[in-house]
C-alpha cells in the first residue's frame, strides 16, 4: 500500500459477530468497493480512494502534507499554518502517516 494512505483501511471486511454489521450491509459496502474501483488512482503526492466514511461510495482525496502546502503557494496562499486534529502545529517534518487529517490555515496574499 502506498505510504500516503496509512489510515485507508481497504475494502469492506466482513463482520466478526453478526452483530456487528449487519450481512447486507456489508454486502452494499462491498459492492459499492468493487463499482469504485475504475475511479481509485494512487499517485505519488495524492490519491483518490473510497472508504468507508460513506460507505465505500465517494471518493476522497488523500494527499501529502508537501503536496498541499505547494498547491495552495501556488493559487497565491501564504503564511501557511497546518493543525491536526486535536489543534497541534504540524511543521513540515512532522510524520504525519497517522493523522486521519490535517487542517490548513493560509492567507490570500
Amino acid at each position: 500500500m502506498h505510504s500516503l494512505l496509512p489510515v485507508w483501511l481497504g475494502p469492506p471486511t466482513l463482520p466478526h459477530c453478526c452483530c456487528t454489521l449487519p450481512t447486507a450491509e456489508w454486502l452494499r459496502q462491498l459492492g459499492n468497493h468493487w463499482r469504485m474501483t475504475p475511479q481509485r488512482k494512487v499517485y505519488e503526492d495524492y490519491a483518490l480512494q473510497d472508504d468507508y466514511g460513506h460507505d465505500f461510495t465517494l471518493l476522497h482525496f488523500y494527499a501529502s502534507q508537501s503536496f498541499q502546502r505547494k498547491q495552495l503557494d501556488s493559487r497565491g496562499f501564504g503564511n501557511i499554518e497546518v493543525f491536526d486534529r486535536a489543534g497541534h502545529v504540524v511543521t513540515v517534518t512532522d510524520n504525519t502517516q497517522t493523522s486521519p487529517d490535517l487542517m490548513y490555515m493560509a492567507h490570500r496574499c
